[in-house]
């Protein structure tokens, strides 16, 4: 870590400060020919924000303040809502409600993501009793998403077991995690005995994001897994003119028809994309032609709604 000093530093402390957010970057820096980082204004005001983030989210999690918003999951064929993914959402201090893009990657590098994904199941979990309420006729299934790091923690894990073993979903509901495909990379056995034991609890399986990273066949064909949900990105580029995904998303729905699983489309936005994939065999999808992510109070507005 290197800071450079031009008679533009007061006192040593404040010159050392930057010369270790200077090492922490070269640390963290995982080019294999150099690890030289110098300190720079933009640099530092990145670090200060991150700080800063990282702080208010830890405060949050200890208030237990992240909030579940929903989004719906629909028969292609039908249009009926089969699923709701409960997707967290964080009101910050000024009132502004943050997607998890804003605050997911420094939550990983802060460790902080587990517990993240143990609060917002729970309340997931809490909120189902409250939306099967208002349309008790109609079980659904309760989507949630597991970070890496809780996957990779077992003390995470046995918490989440706990979790799912001690807090009931209502009457016909079906709880499903969702996993990001790089996972499936891990060749320890763990991660087959902690699925399959989901699986025993009750629990379906789902590849989230699927064709954006890498995964053996064979994993994907030996693990639990009960759906594939097709990342956004292709969706989006169904008969694009330049690079169009049709033969690849034709090819992803085949691969699924033999192995036995599912399909959910995500990021369904236009009726000309739910129509090519119904046609396609697509079966469900996801996305703002359906309904955009909604609170729990909107969510059971939504239900009354569709009764």
């Amino acid at each position: 870590g290197v800071v450079i000093f031009k008679n533009n530093y007061n006192d040593p402390d404040s010159l050392l400060s930057d010369a270790s957010i200077a090492q922490q970057m070269a640390n963290a820096s995982r080019s294999a020919t150099s690890a030289f980082k110098f300190i720079d204004l933009s640099s530092r005001l990145a670090v200060q924000q991150h700080y800063q983030i990282e702080t208010d989210l830890r405060r949050t999690i200890r208030r237990n303040e992240i909030l579940p918003y929903l989004q719906p999951i629909v028969n292609l064929t039908t249009g009926h809502l089969v699923g709701l993914e409960c997707l967290m959402r964080w009101r910050t201090d000024t009132g502004d409600i943050l997607t998890p893009d804003a605050f997911l990657p420094i939550a990983d590098l802060a460790g902080l993501s587990g517990e993240l994904d143990l609060q917002i199941i729970l309340k997931a979990l809490q909120a189902s009793q409250t939306l099967a309420a208002i349309a008790p006729e109609r079980p659904l299934q309760l989507s949630v998403n597991l970070s890496a790091l809780l996957l990779e923690n077992e003390a995470l894990r046995n918490r989440l077991l706990q979790l799912i073993g001690t807090t009931s979903l209502p009457p016909g509901w079906h709880l499903e995690v969702e996993l990001v495909e790089n996972y499936l990379q891990d060749n320890s056995s763990e991660l087959g005995v902690f699925l399959n034991t989901l699986r025993r609890q009750g629990v379906s399986i789902a590849i989230d994001d699927f064709g954006t990273g890498y995964s053996s066949l064979s994993r994907l064909h030996n693990y639990p897994v009960r759906t594939v949900k097709v990342d956004s990105s292709f969706v989006q580029r169904i008969n694009d003119p330049l690079s169009p995904s049709n033969q690849l998303l034709k090819t992803v729905q085949s691969l699924c028809v033999d192995l036995g699983l599912s399909t959910t489309a995500e990021g369904v936005e236009t009726e000309t994309q739910r129509t090519w994939l119904l046609e396609n065999g697509y079966s469900h999808g996801q996305g703002y032609l359906f309904g955009r992510p909604m609170s729990v109070q909107s969510t059971c507005d939504y239900l009354s709604q569709i009764r």
